[in-house]
């Protein structure tokens, strides 16, 4: 039926009138206000900058890797090669000639022009996600449905100014640093300026478009690619459902869900880690050297990232080995009349025998490479390649490396062998010695991933076996490093190898599901069971979101001070108070590692030392008010609480002479302002 003449002018005089009656209705009634508006157009503003980010990332790894072909599982390693690169691209800009609005924009700006293509076919991979959604039963149902919970908390709180401990401690301030000066210089405030940056750099170029909250942001895009890059490889390897246990065995901890939200580096450990294990299983099924090489600039983006990533190199080295050796080197292939597979489904191979040592170097010396940018800029400030560990150097005397470090944890050998069991069951976030949350199904599905050996095809085989030596090498490596430092008894440091750990709960899984009996489905039950561990999980992240009133925050409902007074307490007005001080004062925290609020005003306290440090250094009250008037501050902000719990609970490395100290140094100072039972801003009295 063809439109007639007044059909051609009636219906955009229709449509004229459908609009001017929404916008008339709501101008009178006005569903939300000026300030509710801009809160919300600002956070998707951050979510927008860290998606560019992910973008440029995924184009760029794109182009680095020169596939034409593209699934998800590709998309999610390119875009952890993008992301490394970039990184290192801003730290040698913020390194040489520093940067501004320009310089970062400027490369942003020609990326995109220039892989437009390769970004284009990085976002149309992201449609294969909803493949993921499909066919499924109950309880994969609501694992999925949990993550969502979980994801969509997670980012709402990322999008709120920051809160969590370690962002205001170092992960956050060292870029806000980097963004006040223009360039990245030594910081002796911060011996955290040692660490490897990788993550940081790439906070640092969102934080200068969107915030801290860009930032934020960014990392929980970050794991949510490390979450598809699992997902893809297991449900390739095994099968869908076993891919999404895989996923709520990491989720369900509080550790790690939590971090989504926060500007941490965990998910970028987790996202090189699975890329890790993907690219160096596939070297042993190809025996390509470019997977080789991928396998260990991931290794390297890792270590770039932590040091604690340098996990990943010795895994790595240990695969190479047992790939070596003629007894024990299996390679899974398809049997033929020509070379039939033995009863066991592998193909041992006899290799050279200097192969393992070439391979093995080699690896080691790309991820070495990788590192370098940061140990020479350590070197180029302090003379300490590894600054601020293993010797004193810069800003890190002894007194302050051995406070940094701590007495180790006092273990029997059977307690450190069973620290993965120890970590999972006993491990409370925030609580020692563990101070982190882990979840049941990573240690639970993983005992059980024997069960799946006799049905696995030999590709399935050679990704168990090449999971299990990483795993074995992470864990050993965990219990060395307990017995070596008190710090490194905590799992935290460890994340680098959960995917893995993750990829084997999903065997574990796999396993279950062919024990099911003819009229019960095993398997079923205990995706239910891993439903409820990961419901309870995102339960509790739906419960803080609403105490911190995150969404008030988002939608404009509350201001930024009411936000951080409520999630904050005293804290909060305390870094006020510090920033309306005189321009030209400088105030030293003590046991306060927080910095974020009030640097470059503040010193803050990040290894808990600079008492016990100037004491030593010092010897008397009067010489440390003299050094520290030397030194160019003119206030203290006391932790009282902090120095209470120190006082009562550090008997190892204070003395009660220590606080006669103490005690007569505080009363040598003017109180200017109490901030509750928690804080106290005093003033240095003036030189006589």
């Amino acid at each position: 039926m063809q439109n007639t003449k007044p059909g051609k002018v009636l219906a955009p005089l229709a449509l004229l009138i459908v609009v001017a009656s929404l916008v008339g209705y709501a101008v009178s009634h006005k569903p939300f206000e000026a300030t509710e508006l801009l809160s919300l157009l600002t956070a998707l503003f951050r979510v927008g900058v860290a998606a560019i980010v992910i973008l440029l990332a995924g184009g760029l790894g794109k182009k680095f890797r020169r596939r034409d072909e593209m699934s998800l599982s590709l998309a999610a390693r390119d875009a952890g090669v993008g992301l490394g690169i970039m990184g290192l691209v801003v730290f040698l800009l913020g390194f040489t000639i520093g940067f501004n609005l320009w310089i970062l924009l400027t490369p942003i700006v020609i990326g995109f022009i220039l892989l437009r293509c390769e970004i284009a076919s990085f976002a149309r991979a992201w449609k294969e996600a909803g493949t993921f959604f499909k066919e499924m039963d109950l309880g994969i149902g609501l694992i999925a449905a949990f993550t969502l919970v979980i994801l969509a908390a997670n980012l709402i709180i990322a999008l709120s100014p920051p809160t969590s401990f370690d962002g205001l401690t170092y992960h956050l301030t060292l870029p806000k640093y980097y963004l006040f000066e223009g360039r990245i210089d030594f910081v002796p405030e911060l011996m955290y300026w040692g660490m490897p940056q990788l993550s940081e750099m790439a906070f640092t170029l969102a934080m200068k478009f969107g915030g801290a909250e860009a930032a934020a942001t960014l990392q929980w895009m970050v794991g949510v690619v490390a979450l598809t890059a699992i997902f893809s490889f297991v449900q390739q390897t095994l099968n869908k459902n076993s891919a999404w246990v895989a996923v709520a065995s990491l989720l369900c901890g509080w550790t790690l869900s939590d971090a989504l939200s926060r500007a941490y580096v965990e998910w970028s450990l987790v996202l090189y880690g699975a890329l890790f294990l993907i690219q160096l299983n596939q070297w042993r099924a190809t025996r390509s050297r470019a997977d080789l090489i991928w396998s260990a600039i991931f290794a390297g983006f890792a270590l770039s990232t932590k040091y604690m990533g340098g996990i990943l190199v010795v895994a790595g080295i240990v695969v190479i080995f047992f790939d070596q050796f003629p007894v024990i080197a299996r390679r899974a292939i398809s049997p033929t009349k020509q070379s039939p597979l033995p009863r066991d489904g592998l193909l041992r191979e006899k290799r050279p025998r200097n192969d393992g040592i070439k391979n093995a170097f080699l690896f080691g010396l790309i991820a070495s490479l990788i590192l370098s940018p940061w140990l020479i800029k350590n070197y180029l400030a302090t003379g300490n390649p590894f600054y601020p560990i293993l010797f004193p150097a810069g800003a890190m005397d002894a007194t302050r490396l051995d406070f940094y470090e701590g007495t180790p944890i006092a273990l029997t050998p059977i307690e450190r062998i069973l620290l993965p069991a120890l970590a999972s069951f006993r491990g409370l976030e925030g609580g020692a010695p563990f101070n982190a949350s882990l979840g049941p199904l990573l240690f639970a599905l993983s005992l059980t991933a024997p069960l799946a050996w006799t049905r696995l095809e030999p590709r399935q085989k050679q990704v168990a076996t090449t999971a299990l030596i990483v795993l074995v090498t992470g864990f050993v490596l965990w219990m060395v490093g307990s017995a070596a430092t008190r710090l490194l008894i905590q799992p935290r440091l460890y994340l680098v190898f959960f995917p893995v750990w993750a990829i084997l709960a999903a065997y574990g899984f796999f396993g279950l599901e062919g024990s099911n009996l003819p009229k019960f489905k095993i398997s079923w039950l205990v995706s239910m069971l891993a439903a409820f561990s990961l419901g309870l999980n995102a339960y509790e992240t739906g419960m803080d979101l609403l105490r911190r009133d995150a969404l008030k925050f988002v939608t404009g409902q509350m201001d930024e001070g009411a936000y951080l007074a409520q999630s904050m307490g005293h804290f909060s007005p305390a870094m006020d108070s510090i920033r309306s001080l005189p321009r030209d004062s400088k105030v030293l925290l003590l046991w306060e590692t927080r910095g974020y609020y009030c640097i470059p005003t503040c010193n803050p306290d990040e290894t808990i030392d600079e008492f016990k440090d100037a004491l030593v250094l010092h010897g008397s009250a009067d010489s440390i008010l003299v050094s520290w008037r030397e030194q160019g501050y003119t206030h203290i902000l006391l932790h009282n609480r902090g120095a209470d719990f120190v006082r009562e609970d550090d008997l190892l490395r204070y003395v009660p002479e220590d606080w006669i100290v103490f005690d007569a140094l505080v009363a040598s100072l003017k109180e200017i302002e109490t901030f509750g039972a928690a804080y106290t801003l005093y003033e240095l009295p003036h030189q006589p």
